[in-house]
């Protein structure tokens, strides 16, 4: 396994690039990911359900805790009904006062909403530390690790 990262962009995933996994992922707004997110799963779902590589996606949104849950299974139902996919992990994000319009401003002052940053970098680091697990012992089972 490579210890490098590398990073495609959608305008150069059809060709073959020689890595060990694919992560996707995206931010969800309004319950359903970014736009360029789902573009990317449209435009490349043949050749992600046709890959050999094991695929996993996340997201990365900002439900109330009693809808946590959910979301992530509606996330992974979604994508796993696009593609093939080893599996899928919803993070927290943040909300920062900075990045948000007049209007949606005043709402959450309005409605005593929180501009917060819930993002949990352990949780993430732990996520990626697991697949890269699951990819050793893959290597190890077809005697590819190099």
């Amino acid at each position: 396994m490579k210890n490098s990262k590398r990073f495609i962009s959608t305008k150069n995933f059809a060709n073959r690039y020689d890595v060990d996994a694919i992560i996707i992922g995206s931010c969800i707004h309004a319950g359903s990911w970014m736009r360029k997110g789902k573009k990317f799963i449209k435009n490349n779902a043949t050749a992600l359900r046709d890959n050999p590589k094991p695929t996993w996606a996340f997201s990365v949104g900002m439900p109330p805790e009693s809808k946590f849950e959910g979301e992530e299974k509606q996330m992974y139902d979604w994508l796993s009904k696009q593609i093939a996919l080893e599996g899928h992990k919803l993070f927290y994000g943040a909300y920062q006062e900075k990045d948000v319009g007049g209007c949606l401003k005043l709402f959450f002052h309005c409605f005593g909403l929180k501009f917060e940053d819930k993002r949990n970098w352990e949780a993430m680091d732990e996520w990626a530390d697991g697949i890269v697990r699951q990819l050793r012992v893959e290597q190890q089972r077809l005697g590819t690790l190099g």
